[in-house]
């Protein structure tokens, strides 16, 4: 499919553009970002906080920086949501006693309450937004963006064979 029809009823060619990674993810992203700022307001968090907090939940203990790398934010910025979610009652830092220069993190009660919220929401969100796509090509989808963030992630990241970008 080359072709997708806007919202004035237009078809609009994309040509090439139709597997251009980079303009297709910021499209999608323009796209839905009416509905995740609407569930961010029904959930009363801030932009990143969905993140930050699920990994915490899925990987209870984590240090600032790893949560950092993780989610693709500065460690600036993580120290700045982990704060604002620590004076919430979301989540507790504790000093990792092997080396005391980190945090760990993990969920307090009211954070895994917010979670369940959190992810029936996200769950909601997500089998609407993939009603029309088969479920193997839904997985398949996600199979291939987590070989992507992958490759991204790991340490020389960039993506692309042996973790080389561009």
């Amino acid at each position: 499919m080359t072709k997708f029809r806007i919202s004035s009823g237009t078809e609009v060619e994309l040509g090439p553009m139709a597997r251009d990674l980079l303009f297709m993810l910021r499209t999608l992203q323009s796209l839905t970002r009416a509905e995740g700022q609407s569930l961010r307001e029904a959930l009363d968090v801030e932009p990143g906080v969905i993140g930050v907090l699920s990994v915490i939940w899925l990987n209870p203990g984590i240090s600032q920086n790893d949560l950092a790398a993780t989610v693709a934010l500065k460690k600036s910025a993580v120290t700045k949501v982990v704060t604002g979610l620590e004076s919430r009652g979301l989540l507790s830092r504790q000093r990792v006693s092997a080396d005391r220069r980190m945090n760990a993190l993990t969920l307090t009660t009211e954070g895994h309450a917010l979670i369940a919220r959190m992810r029936e929401m996200t769950q909601s969100w997500n089998d609407r937004m993939f009603a029309d796509v088969a479920p193997d090509d839904r997985e398949t989808f996600f199979r291939v963006l987590e070989t992507l963030v992958a490759g991204y992630a790991a340490p020389g990241g960039g993506g692309g064979a042996g973790g080389e970008g561009a």
